[in-house]
């Protein structure tokens, strides 16, 4: 049986992964934060987004990624260290089994031609 006080659980949950999920990749700490156990908030999790929190916390990282790769031009190196991920090379393996590209053949493909990186000559057309 889901409750009102669920929904607002699931809600606080969200908005602290919003806040921490470059810092705080651990669902204890979210778990704490919102004064319940990991068993409870994962099964609400489940009901409400089909996810463990570890999952809504990845997710949520992963989305941070595709975003900056489509508009920054930033190396995926930096982008690893903006969303929290210490080893570029971990980031790039888990960005490439979650989409099935690099990052930098995602950013090829969904990119808008104004992101360029200067050449020596000036910016490319």
């Amino acid at each position: 049986m889901v409750l009102f006080k669920d929904h607002d659980v699931i809600g606080k949950l969200m908005d602290l992964i919003e806040v921490h999920f470059r810092e705080q990749k651990n669902p204890g700490f979210y778990a704490n934060q919102l004064n319940m156990t990991l068993w409870r908030i994962n099964r609400l999790a489940r009901i409400y987004h089909q996810k463990t929190v570890y999952q809504l916390v990845q997710d949520r990282i992963h989305r941070e990624a595709e975003l900056l790769l489509r508009t920054t031009l930033m190396t995926a190196k930096e982008i690893a260290f903006e969303v929290g991920v210490c080893d570029p090379a971990y980031f790039s393996n888990c960005f490439k089994r979650v989409t099935g590209l690099t990052p930098l053949k995602y950013r090829e493909k969904t990119c808008s031609s104004f992101l360029t990186r200067p050449s020596a000559k000036g910016f490319r057309p």
